[in-house]
């Protein structure tokens, strides 16, 4: 049975109410589907077939609309009602009302009503000789607004489906003058009246006496105008003989036919009887096989390999469902042949032989009893008879089942609704107790248990396997396509990737290459270039992507990286020479090159990141003009012999002390000259004191680029690069040095 939606499943209305729906369009509409017009209104088929079953008024409502699909007829809720009064709808109750007068039933109806409708109370009363007045009104459980506004949209329906109900009774009785009205009190009430024929002992008073008064008045009124009394008296006993007779007649009809009803409903209630205790028997019975499944499949949920829970299957199916020998055979789809892979409790002697018995699973017979076809067409066998069914057998099977002597064995298939994986065989060859079909039943059920737990083993297996493949190929594509740059782009994966408008953001970008690799590639072979660069990267990268960096493309000996925080990007640089140093230590140690430098450039700026191309190629790229200064300012680095040079835009962000201003920079689109800093975080101690001792010099020298003006500085400054540069410049001159420099 499918999984029931519990929203549709409150104490509204029982599902007793819905089985008269079923049956009436099974005789009337037999080609509408039952089964999907249930679970097109919300619910299985099965549910509404269960003993003690709720639903709501929601699905009373989607439950009626569905049948109005199909269904047209005016007076239809009418109809299904007159069909509801039967043991398979009322179930024991129906015998019970089968010996109550009609009065009688109507003046206690209201009570089993509502045993099957908590949504509404219904209430009767007594308003005259043979009348009733039964009200119909929403109950007291609390209903949500939409739930009553349902009822309210429903009570018309309601109501006709009790008139029929109610008019069931007396058509079962055999009263066919039965009236009924009803009368609308409000949207969530209504009134029911009822009118039918008084019993027997009104009766009496209603025509006996009277006919008796009428009788002894005409006797009277003979013997007064002047006959004798002796006359008047023998007419008024002539007619007490014909009235006694006539209700004698009577009394005698109305008890044959109680008496012949009577033995009707104990003949129905002695065969409810019987059916309820052979429910009881097959309760017991399904109960106690669900509880050995329900210990079966406990056993397999706590399994990690196929051994496993072929070993939990047959310890399961010895000591829980009590068979004496398991025998479990799953395909081999390489060999397409059935081998065994499981077995329990088999004699000594025939263990190594069932351990190497194979079936292949493409037979040419058809016999539904072999066991390549129970396999091949899932259906189970209980063979009662091995000596009948042995000579049917291929040699080796033969001889396996007459070394085993099993006298009778159920084969069934290890099999779910997707797929077949093999066959489980077992006997009770040492209890000697006779197979039945319900052990067949049972060993079907386990079998699906064993299927489904291979299923769930193999799909967990395949998951990590894809898992791991997937982690492969992730790691394989961040190669290319850094994750971080596809998540600020707002795409999931790779191949949620399309050209569309980019994504204007603000961060750092910083440019490194190496100076003069050109000339040192060409004394290279390629082979040895390239193997240069992927142990420069190997080593130098990781310190990028250790501070929040984003390697965004390698270009030749170059390296262009993004990074949300400028202060990354700077501790980032930083590291960068640190990690420099010692690869230039490595690489001296082995006396194969000569050390390297490296220049870098950082701007912190808006920049636009998006995916470029067509649909068949794109690739990730940053466009601004913030790529171009990082870039140019990169360049400058070998201008002023520096390692790093900043924008004033990261410098902002940045420790002043660790910074020194080192010139200007003309940028297209922006108004006057940009500062550009040294950031020299990364040099030693004594490193760091010489500039920032130099610094405020340095300082009015660059800011006075427009001046006619020469600095003079002591000839020490000029070991630094940057003063050298302005000594080559003209703008500083040093005691005993030449203006244009050393």
């Amino acid at each position: 049975m499918a999984a029931l939606n519990y929203e549709l499943t409150k104490q509204h209305f029982h599902v007793r109410i819905y089985r008269s729906y079923l049956k009436y369009l099974a005789d009337h509409y037999p080609t509408v589907d039952t089964r999907a017009l249930c679970e097109n209104a919300g619910l299985p088929f099965e549910y509404l077939q269960s003993a003690d079953g709720w639903v709501s008024i929601e699905f009373n409502s989607r439950f009626m609309a569905e049948i109005r699909k199909h269904v047209h007829e005016p007076d239809f809720e009418f109809q299904v009602g007159q069909i509801s009064f039967s043991p398979q709808i009322m179930g024991p109750a129906y015998y019970a009302m089968k010996l109550m007068p009609l009065e009688e039933i109507y003046a206690n109806i209201w009570r089993l009503t509502g045993q099957f409708n908590k949504a509404l109370r219904f209430e009767a009363r007594k308003v005259g000789l043979g009348q009733i007045e039964i009200r119909i009104l929403a109950s007291d459980n609390e209903l949500t607004k939409t739930e009553r506004q349902i009822l309210v949209d429903s009570m018309s329906d309601i109501v006709r489906n009790s008139m029929g109900f109610y008019a069931g009774f007396a058509k079962e009785k055999n009263v066919s003058d039965v009236r009924s009205s009803t009368t609308k009190v409000s949207d969530l009430e209504y009134k029911l009246n009822l009118s039918y024929p008084i019993a027997d002992r009104r009766v009496l008073r209603g025509v006996f006496y009277p006919s008796l008064a009428a009788i002894l008045a005409f006797a009277f009124d003979q013997w007064i105008v002047g006959d004798s009394l002796l006359t008047g008296g023998a007419l008024a006993g002539f007619g007490f003989l014909a009235v006694y007779m006539y209700f004698a007649r009577r009394s005698t009809q109305d008890l044959r036919s109680a008496l012949n009803e009577s033995e009707q409903a104990r003949t129905h209630v002695d065969t409810q009887y019987r059916m309820l205790v052979d429910a009881k028997i097959s309760l017991q019975r399904r109960l106690s096989e669900a509880e050995a499944i329900n210990q079966l499949t406990a056993a397999l949920s706590h399994t990690s390999s196929e051994d496993e829970i072929l070993q939990k299957a047959t310890e399961a199916l010895t000591t829980v469902l009590s068979f004496d020998r398991v025998v479990l055979m799953l395909a081999n789809s390489e060999i397409q042949m059935l081998e065994v892979r499981g077995y329990s409790v088999l004699d000594p002697q025939i263990t190594q032989d069932v351990k190497l018995f194979k079936l292949p699973i493409d037979i040419s017979s058809s016999d539904p009893t072999k066991v390549s076809n129970i396999y091949r067409f899932g259906h189970p066998v209980l063979i009662s008879d091995v000596a009948a069914h042995i000579d049917s057998l291929n040699s080796e099977s033969r001889a396996l089942l007459q070394a085993s002597q099993s006298k009778s064995f159920v084969a069934v298939p290890i099999r779910s609704a997707e797929k077949a994986h093999g066959v489980l065989l077992a006997d009770t060859f040492y209890s000697q107790r006779e197979l039945t079909v319900e052990d067949k039943d049972i060993l079907t059920l386990a079998g699906q248990q064993i299927a489904m737990a291979l299923e769930k083993h193999h799909a967990q297996a395949e998951a990590v396997e894809a898992f791991v493949e997937l982690e492969m190929m992730a790691k394989s594509y961040s190669r290319f396509v850094p994750f971080q740059v596809i998540e600020l782009l707002g795409y999931k994966k790779v191949t949620d990737i399309e050209a569309r408008a980019g994504k204007e953001i603000s961060m750092a970008v910083l440019f490194c290459d190496i100076r003069g690799f050109t000339s040192m590639s060409e004394i290279m072979s390629p082979a040895d270039a390239i193997a240069f660069l992927n142990s420069y990267f190997t080593h130098l990268a990781p310190t990028i992507q250790n501070n929040n960096g984003i390697i965004d493309k390698f270009m030749g000996d170059g390296i262009m990286a993004l990074f949300m925080d400028p202060k990354d990007a700077l501790r980032a640089s930083s590291e960068f020479q640190h990690a420099l140093r010692k690869f230039n230590e490595v690489h001296r140690s082995g006396g194969v090159r000569k050390l390297i430098r490296t220049g870098m450039g950082i701007h912190f700026g808006r920049v636009i990141l998006g995916a470029v191309g067509y649909e068949d190629r794109l690739s990730i790229s940053v466009v601004s003009d913030s790529v171009n200064l990082a870039s140019r300012l990169d360049g400058l680095t070998k201008k002023f012999g520096v390692d790093i040079v900043c924008s004033e835009e990261t410098y902002a962000f940045g420790e002043p002390e660790n910074f020194r201003l080192i010139g200007h920079l003309s940028v297209d689109g922006r108004q006057g000259l940009n500062r550009i800093y040294e950031y020299f975080g990364h040099l030693s101690v004594a490193d760091k004191q010489k500039r920032r001792a130099s610094k405020e010099l340095l300082r009015q020298i660059v800011e006075s680029e427009n001046e006619e003006r020469i600095f003079e500085v002591p000839a020490t400054l000029l070991e630094d690069s940057v003063f050298r540069y302005y000594a080559e410049q003209g703008r500083i001159h040093a005691p005993g040095i030449d203006r244009r420099g050393a």
